[in-house]
């Protein structure tokens, strides 16, 4: 049943199936068409034998016998392929001449009239033909049998003739309506193919002006749904968008306020509150600029004017003047490896994209620890990356970790949204993100690959 669920499928049914019901029928039609008039001929030559038996039919020694020479029997009985059976009888169903027992009409023959009949004689079937004559004054009964040899060849030579010719129609017919079923359906496949290339976040219509009209009003509603698909993502950017800028205004008053209420002295229990005040808030903070960078990141909001090209160089020292403040709060050594890259990109989402490796690098690295941020040419291709000698990801979290919201068990109390951030980043630049492990054998290495990217150094 599952089966006839492919369009294609149900195509041959429908076509092939009467096809082959008309071809068979029409097979069976042909056949008897050839056969029948070359029985007719066998039957004629049978009803010519039985005339050639009276012809040679003489008056016996007695009164009313009638006999045959021996030369006239042979030349009866002479064939190359079949066995000639005949009888002569008279009126009271006496036989005459020939051989006894083969098998009679089942009705009376008028005189000078003939029938053509099936019958068995000697356990073999024969076709007889049976007439009436009037030899020397006396009604005869002619009767000629002839077994089925020529017959039997003639049909199976009939059959064999038209098989081959319908075999090969079938064949034919067969291939013709693959192709023309294939071709049908080709626009079906294309389309197929062309949604399946998308990305989930592709949105744009598919389809032409090549579409078939009988499957328009499908991609018609296809089309529809991705419209209503967009406007809702479209919405939904546009809220994250106005809620974080929304957002930004009362936080930054709220760590301006903080920051000026640490400069009072303040009885130790209240001191310890405006401090966890200001760390919640610097998180609040960091968690609205994630947001907004996963909107400007959205492939569907990103303007290819903005790209250019961009010495990957800048872009790590800016990052590691930017977190070096942070660094050594917690002591950390945060270095640069930096060569010569140029890339095609957006230099402000590049710089988020590391700026959020940096981050995750330097809250995870214990303090007294070491975190190197470099670029360089990586088996022939430009590369970011960030190595820290931290605790480092299990095998079995790194590709969840890229996962929006999602934080390793045990892990900081971050948004779990950094990787995620860098991830579809990098998509944009046609740049891939994998995590191993640095060649001292501890620690995380992040490294963002760009394909298809111009090399310079």
């Amino acid at each position: 049943m599952r089966a006839l669920l492919s369009i294609r499928l149900r195509l041959f049914v429908w076509l092939l199936l009467p096809l082959f019901v008309i071809t068979a029928l029409g097979a069976l039609i042909t056949f008897w068409q050839a056969w029948l008039p070359t029985r007719d001929a066998y039957d004629l030559e049978l009803t010519d034998a039985a005339i050639a038996l009276a012809a040679s039919l003489q008056p016996g020694p007695g009164p009313g016998e009638l006999m045959l020479s021996a030369e006239a029997e042979r030349v009866l009985r002479a064939d190359s392929f079949a066995q000639i059976y005949f009888a002569a009888y008279d009126t009271k169903g006496a036989l005459l001449v020939g051989d006894a027992g083969l098998p009679r009409p089942a009705a009376a023959v008028r005189i000078g009239g003939s029938t053509h009949y099936d019958g068995e004689y000697q356990e073999k079937p024969l076709r007889l033909s049976a007439s009436r004559e009037v030899i020397e004054g006396q009604p005869v009964e002619l009767v000629v049998g002839e077994t089925l040899n020529k017959q039997n060849r003639v049909q199976r030579r009939i059959f064999s003739a038209l098989l081959a010719t319908n075999v090969m129609l079938i064949v034919a017919t067969i291939a013709i309506t693959l192709i023309a079923v294939n071709q049908g359906l080709r626009p079906l496949t294309i389309l197929g193919e062309a949604v399946a290339k998308r990305s989930h976040k592709d949105l744009t219509p598919v389809g032409g002006a090549d579409i078939p009209n009988e499957v328009k009003p499908f991609v018609d509603s296809i089309n529809g749904l991705l419209n209503r698909s967009a406007l809702a993502a479209s919405n939904q950017q546009q809220f994250l968008t106005d809620v974080a800028h929304q957002l930004r205004t009362p936080l930054a008053g709220l760590m301006t306020q903080l920051s000026v209420l640490q400069q009072y002295a303040l009885p130790n229990e209240l001191h310890h509150i405006v401090t966890q005040l200001q760390s919640s808030g610097d998180r609040a903070a960091r968690l609205v600029n994630q947001l907004l960078a996963l909107a400007r990141a959205e492939p569907s909001r990103f303007d290819e004017a903005r790209l250019q090209t961009v010495q990957l160089g800048d872009i790590v020292e800016q990052a590691v003047q930017t977190w070096l403040a942070k660094a050594d709060e917690k002591k950390i050594d945060l270095g640069a490896e930096v060569q010569f890259v140029r890339v095609t990109g957006d230099p402000f989402l590049l710089r988020e994209m590391l700026d959020n490796m940096v981050a995750n690098a330097v809250q995870y690295t214990p303090e007294g620890g070491t975190v190197t941020v470099g670029c360089a040419i990586q088996q022939g291709q430009p590369t970011l990356f960030v190595e820290d000698n931290g605790p480092g990801i299990p095998p079995a979290e790194r590709d969840r970790v890229f996962e929006r919201f999602y934080r390793i068990d045990g892990g900081s109390n971050g948004s779990g949204l950094g990787l995620a951030i860098v991830r579809d980043i990098a998509k944009i630049h046609s740049a891939t993100v994998h995590i191993e492990t640095p060649q001292n054998g501890s620690g995380t290495r992040v490294c963002a690959t760009f394909a298809n990217q111009p090399v310079g150094l």
